[in-house]
């Protein structure tokens, strides 16, 4: 069951996807975002910020802005992640900034509860579990995901 989210005004998410050669794994990514459910009077923009991918990406993003109007591709041409954040929060509307991974897939209502406990707690940051998958079906991609997710 979903909480009680208090409505106080319209309220605009900014979601922030920095990325680089992700082909494998944006066209996923940007389908779990655009089913995130929002609370009410709740509207996200999407910005996929592409560090000048050599690969598939920028065309699978571009493909996808079909899908989805409010996925926006932006050009990060310094190519690190701060620099694509710094983009994003300067072009934001949102009165909250989502970043995300792009080669992460998320659930339905990891945007709604990261809300939710942000207006409930009045933290300025928080987030939700994940769950880390091999990248593949070889033993190096089951490794990886083992070495990577270890208590230790």
């Amino acid at each position: 069951m979903m909480e009680e989210f208090p409505i106080d005004r319209a309220t605009i998410v900014t979601i922030a996807i920095p990325c680089l050669n992700e082909e494998a794994h944006i066209t996923a990514c940007l389908e779990s975002v655009s089913a995130f459910q929002l609370p009410p009077s709740t509207a996200m923009e999407v910005f996929v910020l592409d560090g000048m991918s050599t690969d598939r990406t920028r065309n699978l993003v571009e493909a996808y802005l079909r899908v989805d109007p409010r996925v926006k591709l932006i050009d990060n041409r310094e190519r690190i992640q701060s620099a694509a954040m710094n983009t994003a929060i300067k072009m934001a509307q949102g009165d909250w900034v989502l970043r995300l991974d792009a080669h992460t897939y998320y659930p339905d209502d990891y945007l709604y509860h990261c809300l939710i406990t942000a207006r409930r707690t009045g933290a300025a940051n928080t987030g939700g579990r994940w769950q880390t998958r091999p990248g593949g079906t070889n033993y190096g991609a089951e490794v990886v995901q083992a070495i990577t997710t270890h208590r230790f």
